[in-house]
C-alpha cells in the first residue's frame, strides 16, 4: 500500500514535468528536460545545485529555463535558443521586447536594469528589467522566458 502511493505520486510528478516542459516548448521549441541523480544517492545541498546545472548546460551548449531539486534529484528544462538570448540580455542598458506566442500583437518593451544577468528564483529564471507599461521598476524581478532581446 506504501510503495503504490509512491509509484502514484511518482506518475503525477512525470506527468507534471512532461506538461511543463510542453508549457516552455511553447515559447522555446528546442527545450529538453534532463534528469540528474545524485550517484550515491545522498541529496544535493543548495550550494551545489547552480553549480551542477551550469556544468550541464555548459556541456550542452544551453541555458536552464527552469531547475527542479527534490532530494537527491535534479530536473532541468534548458534551451539552446535561450542561451543565445539570454547571451544579448545580460548587460544592463540592452532594449528587450515582451514575447508571448499566445499574445503575438503584444509589444510591449523595456531595459535591463542590472549587469547582474540571468539569476534563478524558485527554479525559473529571472532577470531585471524597468518597463513603464508593465509598471517594473528596477527592483522588479520578471521572469526572463517572456522577454527577447530587440535586435538592431
Amino acid at each position: 500500500m506504501n510503495k503504490r502511493k509512491v509509484r502514484d505520486r511518482d506518475v503525477r510528478l512525470l506527468q507534471d514535468s512532461d506538461d511543463l516542459l510542453w508549457q516552455y516548448r511553447q515559447f522555446y521549441p528546442d527545450a529538453t528536460m534532463t534528469e540528474i541523480t545524485s550517484a550515491d544517492g545522498s541529496d544535493y545541498l543548495n550550494e551545489e545545485v547552480y553549480d551542477v546545472v551550469m556544468k550541464l548546460c555548459k556541456i550542452t551548449h544551453t541555458m536552464a529555463l527552469y531547475i527542479n531539486v527534490s532530494r537527491n534529484k535534479i530536473k532541468v528544462i534548458k534551451s539552446a535558443e535561450f542561451l543565445k538570448n539570454t547571451d544579448k540580455m545580460m548587460k544592463k542598458g540592452c532594449l528587450v521586447r515582451f514575447y508571448d506566442p499566445r499574445m503575438p500583437t503584444d509589444e510591449t518593451e523595456g531595459v535591463v536594469t542590472r549587469d547582474n544577468g540571468i539569476h534563478y528564483e524558485g527554479g525559473a529564471a529571472v532577470f531585471h528589467i524597468e518597463c513603464k507599461q508593465r509598471g517594473l521598476v528596477d527592483l522588479d524581478m520578471t521572469y526572463a522566458l517572456f522577454w527577447r532581446p530587440i535586435e538592431g
